[in-house]
């Protein structure tokens, strides 16, 4: 057996089922671990929200557990993270 390598054990980590940010109030629920693609449209550092956007869709994003990195609004990003329902606004990620 190759080291490191444990028999029986599976050590891997769930990383999300890939979603558009389109298919987030069919296919997501609270809870769901998932990956979004989309372009930085807002940001506000202080509260740690921003804005998710690709191909006419937007979903708000929760920035907190980013410490030490730029968020630039206008890059493309790849989030990483689990949905929450908001009340009166639908899935936020």
């Amino acid at each position: 057996m190759a080291e490191g390598v444990s028999r029986g054990c599976d050590l891997s980590v769930s990383s999300g089922e890939i979603l558009h940010i389109h298919e987030v109030p069919t296919k997501g629920a609270a809870g769901k671990s998932v990956k979004l693609l989309g372009w930085l449209e807002k940001h506000e550092p202080r509260s740690c929200r921003g804005m998710l956007t690709l191909q006419g869709s937007s979903i708000d994003v929760d920035s907190s557990l980013l410490t030490g990195v730029g968020l630039v609004v206008g890059d493309l990003y790849h989030f990483i993270g689990e949905l929450q329902q908001t009340p009166g606004s639908g899935a936020k990620a």
